[in-house]
């Protein structure tokens, strides 16, 4: 979600002199729909890899947690 666009600016207060935006590449995931559990597998290892958890026993655990939620949640 980009909060500097025209449609959401009404909610965000105007930037002071210091602020500065970051780059956001590889910082965020697209919002989008999923229509079934066939695509939360993908969906989990974007969040995981966004998060950028170390080691992978972790990554594999969080990655499991996240696909189930997005499951119950469809």
């Amino acid at each position: 979600m980009n909060f500097f666009s025209a449609e959401i600016d009404w909610c965000v207060p105007p930037p002071d002199k210091n602020f500065h935006k970051h780059d956001s590449r590889g910082r965020f995931l697209p919002i989008r729909n999923l229509q079934s559990e066939a695509q939360t597998s993908m969906a989990a290892r974007e969040i995981v890899h966004c998060l950028d958890i170390v080691g992978q026993c972790t990554a594999n655990t969080v990655k499991y947690a996240v696909s189930e939620l997005l499951d119950n949640a469809l």
